[in-house]
């Protein structure tokens, strides 16, 4: 199987090219984050470096609200030319600025449940929450992805976070107050849609005032982006709300300690999501033309992804003692074992990842949305019972490890498409055909 793997065509032409753009990007991204991080946590230090990453955790928790569940979608839609790309493009930005609009309320409301200890939070939390408007334009990033030109997208992300990091390791030097660093999180998102756009008008795009808002496109969109935009918001919450918990009822300390912990990892769950995105034409276009290809597509995809988020966790598990001694110093010793039980969540990550595609492809929407409430009841729960009676760093990890486990073990083994997908892994045959009765009807 490992031979299939390393000989199979995804790992050669278009696809083999944007695969080698994202791990550079990764590569060059965990150097460079890593490095500016560790700068800011030991010049913060443990409590004031907990403000710096509840602001993080908000930020990122309504991400997958102001995506509207496009990032997958569009990508589908480009490649099938549903629509001419000024009505794609225009029509999916209009949604997501609508979803970005809707998120200010959201972090504020977040925020206030630590600002009793971390005061200021809230008025940050607003400012990045407005700014967030401008990531609309992200909506290009899912053409790089259709038209696998994932070396315009890396530029423009490695550009932002050159700036964002630099600004940072500057701060440092003049030795600036905590409120300058958290601007730099509130500008991060921004960023990214600004150099998405340049990056765009700079290989000939059209210009967003060609771009067209088609409102019954857009009706059409959004039905089928729903569950998707469920799932999303459902993945922010079962990975965020046990932080938030140990940020209302722990010490600041222990949200320093934890944020320290998981950092190094939550920058690396961004490449599962790229990497399935890569691959999503390849599954869109083997599915509908060939069925023998795409389950040969979906088991090394599998494979591939297993391999990988084995490896990611392995690095985390036994490198977490210097890591922590490396970049954080003494004062975050005890963030070692809390980064050993969060280095699980990547498997899980990356499972998901790829099942998220498999879901796109078949528009098999509703067992997404299962999946993920599972992980966030589980999130609920578990930091209700056990985050409140032990408001600890490593209570937490154990927690959203366990929203992991739970939501990829419902799209496994308790649904009927899960052991379908199994099935296929393992040397089956897949199903034709939409089986999703909701689904069926979207399209």
């Amino acid at each position: 199987m490992l031979r299939r793997l390393l000989t199979h065509p995804l790992l050669r032409g278009a696809e083999a090219r944007n695969l080698t753009w994202l791990f550079a990007e990764y590569s060059v991204r965990i150097g460079v984050v890593l490095i500016a991080t560790a700068l800011v946590a030991r010049h913060l230090g443990p409590e004031d470096f907990a403000i710096f990453g509840l602001l993080f955790t908000l930020i990122t928790a309504i991400i997958p609200l102001t995506d509207a569940g496009l990032s997958h979608l569009i990508s589908r839609v480009i490649v099938a030319e549903e629509a001419p790309l000024t009505t794609i493009l225009g029509t999916s930005a209009a949604l997501r600025l609508v979803f970005c609009l809707l998120g200010i309320p959201v972090i504020g409301v977040l925020a206030l449940f630590s600002e009793n200890e971390f005061p200021g939070l809230t008025a940050f939390a607003l400012l990045a929450g407005a700014l967030n408007a401008l990531s609309s334009l992200a909506v290009i990033d899912y053409y790089f992805q259709s038209q696998l030109q994932a070396r315009l997208a890396v530029i423009a992300r490695t550009a932002a976070l050159l700036i964002v990091s630099g600004s940072q390791i500057l701060f440092i030097v003049i030795d600036a107050p905590v409120w300058a660093f958290l601007l730099t999180l509130a500008v991060k998102q921004p960023l990214f849609g600004i150099l998405y756009y340049l990056m765009f008008r700079l290989t000939k795009g059209p210009s967003i005032l060609r771009w067209r808002v088609d409102l019954e496109y857009g009706r059409s969109l959004f039905r089928r982006s729903f569950r998707l935009l469920i799932s999303n918001t459902l993945i922010g919450i079962s990975t965020r709300v046990p932080i938030i918990f140990l940020a209302s009822l722990g010490t600041a300390t222990s949200v320093g300690l934890l944020t320290a912990a998981i950092r190094p990892i939550q920058m690396l769950t961004v490449l599962p999501t790229a990497l399935a995105s890569t691959l999503l034409p390849r599954f869109v276009r083997t599915h509908r033309d060939s069925p023998s290809g795409y389950e040969k597509v979906l088991r090394v995809s599998a494979l591939g992804f297993t391999v990988l988020s084995l490896l990611f966790a392995a690095v985390f598990f036994f490198g977490a003692p210097l890591i922590v001694d490396v970049f954080y110093g003494p004062e975050f010793a005890d963030a070692v074992w809390v980064m050993q039980i969060a280095s699980a969540m990547l498997i899980f990550i990356f499972l998901r990842a790829i099942l998220t595609n498999w879901y796109v492809t078949e528009e098999a929407y509703t067992w997404s949305v299962g999946s993920y409430l599972l992980g966030a009841i589980t999130a609920f729960a578990g930091g209700w019972i056990l985050i409140s009676n032990t408001p600890t760093a490593p209570m937490t990890a154990a927690v959203l490890v366990a929203q992991g486990i739970a939501g990829s073990l419902l799209a496994l083994v308790v649904t009927s498409r899960g052991r379908g997908y199994l099935r296929v892994v393992f040397g089956g045959r897949a199903r034709r055909g939409p089986t999703d009765p909701a689904a069926a009807t979207d399209v």
